[in-house]
């Protein structure tokens, strides 16, 4: 249940504009969305034991795989990731930008999001697109906590 926890998108104002992240600007050492549990080993080694997370319903089992500082969900039979969740600054986007940045700074590298409130956090959201600027139903969002990012994570629906 925890997982689809952190799967909800925030309250987010329509007013604002959001900004369109390609999905290759998505990846962290190279892994990305997509990508498999092999590809995940080969770039961050051997994660800690792996669990098996449900919804709500009992329905959609998805393969979670922890590391120091970062999680990934993987797809009902572990064969893409769907979802990463990163609460460490050792890992940034390709701009550089990740836990510890600031909100200028993730403006100036990747445009401004939709902008939320849920308590004492602000959410910047953006929307990823594939090749060809393909609709992914796919967004990055940082929680920040006096405009410094504190997590980040990079979510589907697929």
């Amino acid at each position: 249940m925890l997982v689809m926890a952190f799967l909800a998108e925030p309250n987010l104002s329509n007013s604002e504009p959001s900004a369109t992240i390609p999905m290759v600007e998505c990846e962290i050492n190279g892994f990305g969305l997509g990508g498999p549990a092999d590809q995940m080993r080969t770039v961050f080694g051997e994660p800690e034991p792996i669990s098996i997370a449900k919804s709500p319903t009992g329905e959609y089992p998805h393969r979670e795989y922890r590391y120091d500082g970062i999680r990934f969900v993987f797809s009902t039979h572990g064969r893409s990731a769907m979802s990463y969740f990163v609460s460490s600054p050792k890992y940034r986007l390709r701009s550089g930008v990740g836990v510890g940045s600031t909100r200028a700074e993730i403006d100036e590298a990747l445009g401004s999001g939709r902008r939320g409130r849920s308590g004492d956090s602000n959410y910047l959201t953006n929307h990823v697109i594939g090749a060809d600027d393909q609709y992914i139903p796919a967004w990055l969002t940082f929680r920040l906590v006096d405009d410094v990012v504190t997590t980040f994570s990079v979510t589907t629906r697929q």
